[in-house]
């Protein structure tokens, strides 16, 4: 039960036990856990909790003098007070400004909004992250309070990649999202993030552009490739030695790559690198399945033996016979009835 009497708020205290209990009125503190307060004897600490005989239990606490340093804790450590919370005060700038340098010192922060001691979160070159402020920026290091980066991106204004040095500190890394909102500004710019390098650079020119046909090149598999980002999956085995239209390329902080119209599971698009690609051609060479007539009507199917190029008759299959026309086969009696048709 609490009471309010002479403006101030007063709490029941049990302090004997029994059938009779006795209890009196204690005053309650007008502090609150995630305070920052200091004592006469210049110590300043985080409250945690108020004991039960009004001991101020701390989360942190450090000598503002920094002259005992094994004072400087964290209640991991084991649960600690200083005194009494009746002789606690609020921290003044000094306090606050020790308790903030004796977190850090020991690789921890305060979360105000959280009421918790966290730790300081380790941003590398490269790393995308967000400002106090909103802005994402890639982290390029740390000089003190301030920050350099190689681009920024403000919450409202336009992308700046000069590498300059700002004092906006950093709240978090950024979420897929976010890097992705940076990644699409550098895009407009016609420049991307070189994971690897640690550096802005140029888009190269692109080999394809989107309705080109395609193919994967020979030798590349889920055998070959599987490792290798975007990470051939064996589910795009099927699509060897097939055409295929390009759809769109997809830029990340990981790299790029190039989906198509038909490898995809359900609403799932797989990807392609650009250099496991190459141009769909119809014409055949040596070695090819490949679709063969006269007289379209009577296509056959058989594997391309020999090309006179200088002869009407230059295309020469495994069976011996010279025809006027082929084209590769996609493997499929729906391409050979297409050619069959006209």
């Amino acid at each position: 039960m609490r009471i309010k009497f002479n403006d101030k708020i007063y709490r029941l205290k049990e302090i004997e036990s029994g059938v009779d209990s006795l209890m009196e009125l204690v005053e309650e503190s007008k502090h609150k856990h995630g305070d920052f307060l200091m004592t006469d004897n210049r110590i300043a600490f985080i409250l945690d909790r108020e004991g039960v005989d009004g001991e101020a239990y701390h989360l942190f606490c450090t000598d503002m003098d920094g002259e005992i340093r094994s004072h400087m804790q964290d209640r991991k450590e084991g649960v600690r007070y200083c005194g009494y919370l009746k002789h606690a005060v609020l921290a003044d700038s000094e306090a606050t400004e020790a308790i903030h340098y004796g977190l850090k010192s020991i690789g921890k922060r305060w979360n105000a909004e959280k009421k918790r001691i966290e730790d300081i979160p380790v941003y590398n070159d490269g790393d995308f992250v967000v400002s106090e402020f909103g802005s994402i920026l890639i982290f390029k290091e740390a000089d003190g309070d301030r920050i350099f980066d190689h681009a920024y991106l403000p919450s409202y204004g336009e992308l700046i990649i000069d590498k300059v040095a700002g004092c906006y500190g950093i709240r978090r890394h950024a979420t897929t999202e976010e890097k992705q909102r940076m990644i699409d500004a550098l895009a407009e710019r016609g420049k991307r993030w070189n994971k690897d390098k640690k550096c802005i650079e140029y888009i190269p020119k692109r080999k394809f552009k989107a309705g080109d046909k395609v193919k994967i090149k020979d030798g590349i598999s889920s055998e070959t490739q599987g490792g290798v980002y975007p990470y051939f999956e064996d589910f795009l085995d099927q699509y060897i030695g097939k055409v295929m239209t390009v759809k769109k390329y997809i830029t990340t902080d990981i790299g790029e790559y190039i989906r198509t119209d038909e490898a995809k599971k359900g609403d799932h698009y797989f990807g392609f690198a650009e250099n496991w690609l190459e141009p769909w051609s119809d014409e055949p060479k040596v070695g090819d399945w490949v679709i063969y007539w006269d007289s379209i009507q009577t296509a056959k199917v058989g594997i391309l033996a020999c090309i006179r190029p200088d002869e009407r008759y230059k295309y020469v299959v495994d069976d011996g016979d010279w025809w006027r026309y082929a084209v590769k086969w996609n493997g499929t009696i729906e391409h050979l009835e297409k050619i069959r048709k006209g």
